[in-house]
């Protein structure tokens, strides 16, 4: 299994402040080159075994590409299914987070009920979704138990409202100023409320902000040429879109939304603002596993074919940010596979993280690690990495 997130973090103090970030990426070198040389229609079933971070994004993205190559077009019915399942795992990794860090700044324990469902909520979903066929084979089909997924969307629903936000989703989507966040962080009784509070109280709503620029929406076209451009891909984990370094997050997927928006205004990209667009997307979960459920009842192919012949590509949204898979297949053999991580966009030397935490000012080594804790996980809930404070 590749444990692709894992990064070593120096910072280097001066005085109150930072004087330089170094990030350096355990990654192993040229990780999608395993996949040279083998049946195409074989990597969407193995790549999920591999990873061991968004593991379902990551043989989703697989499948994704590779159909499009082979030009094997799933049913819109699994395609909804796949979404799903996808959908169903950053609401997992988004909570987990919340859970381990969030938990923590408030002194608040986790109900272990809860934290068993959060755990245990991709396998129920997946059953329910395609029983015991694996969900990214080439060719695979959703097999739809339609009285286990509504159970289990009834569950997951009722599981974001009482651990995330104490209201119902669509009260929460309806607050629009920060006057609102104020209320009903003051109101609510979860640990969403009571992480906005403390960090409204402790005065750390901007902390981390820096300038940046966030990942445009990218075309097939372009993001084919771009991603094949080089012989070597990006072995060196900093891609750059345009020649800029950009930030590939949650806050970016959510920067629009009339909340996140006003926090974004008022404070900038600093702390608030990524727990804000953290706790939209998981209010707004509930609405989209509803609307996959209702593409899982069409017919007829989800994809127009691919405008390559024997290239396909895939942009996922993950916990993470976009996750990026690109195949080249000749006589059903991958010739070549590029994969390119949200972490490679956010935590390369020029991205976002190292400006986030260039931004941290701290009395002590103590204080500077649980602010910049809180800080690498508002960028990426799911990173393992070491910090060291110099």
């Amino acid at each position: 299994m590749i444990r692709e997130g894992r990064l070593i973090i120096d910072l280097h103090r001066a005085g109150d402040g930072i004087a330089k970030v170094g990030i350096v990426s355990r990654r192993p070198p040229r990780v999608a080159e395993v996949f040279k040389g083998r049946a195409a229609a074989e990597i969407p079933t193995a790549m999920p075994l591999l990873f061991s971070i968004c593991a379902k994004a990551q043989g989703y993205a697989a499948s994704h590409a590779v159909e499009r190559a082979l030009a094997v077009p799933p049913s819109q019915a699994t395609q909804a299914a796949r979404d799903a399942l996808v959908r169903v795992e950053t609401t997992r990794e988004l909570m987990l987070g919340m859970a381990l860090r969030w938990s923590a700044l408030v002194e608040v324990d986790c109900d272990k009920e809860d934290l068993l469902q959060i755990n245990g909520m991709i396998p129920v979903f997946q059953k329910a979704l395609f029983g015991v066929q694996a969900p990214f084979a080439v060719g695979g089909a959703c097999q739809l138990d339609g009285a286990a997924w509504d159970q289990a969307i009834d569950r997951h629903q009722a599981l974001i409202e009482r651990f995330a936000l104490g209201v119902p989703a669509a009260q929460f989507r309806a607050l629009e100023t920060c006057a609102d966040l104020c209320r009903w962080a003051e109101s609510a009784h979860c640990l969403g409320a009571a992480f906005v509070k403390a960090l409204l109280e402790r005065g750390w709503a901007d902390l981390g902000q820096c300038d940046g620029t966030h990942l445009p929406a990218l075309e097939e076209d372009d993001l084919a040429e771009w991603l094949f451009a080089t012989e070597s891909g990006f072995d060196d984990g900093a891609p750059k879109w345009r020649d800029r370094a950009c930030e590939s997050t949650i806050l970016s997927r959510h920067a629009g939304a009339p909340l996140v928006a006003a926090v974004m205004a008022a404070h900038g990209n600093g702390l608030l603002a990524r727990a804000v667009a953290r706790l939209f997307d998981l209010a707004q979960a509930g609405d989209d596993l509803r609307a996959l459920r209702e593409k899982m009842r069409g017919d007829g192919n989800s994809r127009a074919p691919s405008s390559h012949p024997g290239r396909g590509l895939a942009q996922v949204a993950a916990a993470r940010g976009l996750l990026i898979h690109g195949v080249e297949v000749d006589d059903g053999v991958a010739v070549d596979y590029r994969i390119v991580a949200p972490t490679q966009w956010n935590f390369q030397t020029a991205g976002v993280a190292a400006s986030s935490l260039a931004a941290v000012t701290a009395c002590d080594g103590e204080d500077l690690a649980r602010k910049a804790g809180l800080v690498i996980d508002a960028i990426d809930p799911c990173l393992g990495y070491e910090l060291r404070i110099h």
